[in-house]
């Protein structure tokens, strides 16, 4: 299973923005840092596995 992110611009009409790279869980923890990048934290679904960090832009482009 894969976590996707949505986002909204008025909290009511939801568009999908991404889907993250790896199959993880649905406990994400995220924050918005100055410059408007979204820091992630995925818990991957293999169990024992290492929890997956993403850097992801405004326009969309994650980095790991």
């Amino acid at each position: 299973m894969y976590a996707s992110l949505y986002r909204s611009k008025d909290g009511e009409k939801w568009e999908h923005f991404l889907q993250f790279p790896d199959a993880g869980s649905n406990e994400v923890s995220m924050s918005v840092d100055n410059s408007g990048d979204l820091h992630c934290i995925v818990r991957r679904a293999v169990k024992g596995d290492v929890p997956l960090y993403c850097q992801i832009s405004e326009n969309g482009k994650i980095t790991r």
